[in-house]
């Protein structure tokens, strides 16, 4: 039997995943994903035939406005490019969810639609409460902090 892809479709050719994918390069080659927004530090590194952007954050601290907004515009340029891209933390649970959500509020869509759309098409999806806040923060949403916690019961 096959093994299960690490990664799953999210949204607008964007897919998400764990550091694990890095195991998969052939079958993300066979996917035509060649673009990976890579939120973690260190290895492992794709192969150099990726085009990469290396933009390590962490889970526990705010991720800054212009940091944020430097992977959605990445994330950006690949749709309107209809370059489909891979979005990887660690764990492909909390980071790339964060930068996937920002990249759909800054297309006006809906938090809380896009958080649940998100976690059917990707079960793992699990904010750190850092990163909810970013969110809120930089769109100037209405929500709080406890509310969006609780989209994940």
């Amino acid at each position: 039997m096959a093994e299960a892809l690490p990664f799953d479709h999210a949204a607008d050719g964007i897919y998400i995943g764990g550091y694990q994918a890095i195991r998969f390069a052939d079958a993300l080659r066979a996917m035509s994903i060649r673009t990976v927004l890579k939120l973690y530090a260190g290895l492992p590194h794709f192969p150099a035939d990726f085009n990469t952007l290396d933009h390590p954050t962490t889970d526990n601290e705010l991720i800054p406005a212009a940091a944020l907004q430097r992977g959605v515009d990445f994330i950006s340029e690949q749709v309107r490019a209809v370059q489909p891209l891979l979005v990887m933390c660690s764990t492909g649970s909390s980071r790339s969810a964060t930068f996937i959500l920002a990249y759909q509020l800054a297309q006006g869509r809906d938090l809380h639609e896009s958080f649940h759309t998100l976690r059917r098409a990707h079960p793992a999806t699990e904010l750190h409460p850092a990163m909810w806040l970013s969110l809120i923060t930089h769109y100037k949403l209405a929500y709080t902090l406890a509310q969006v916690q609780g989209w994940g019961l």
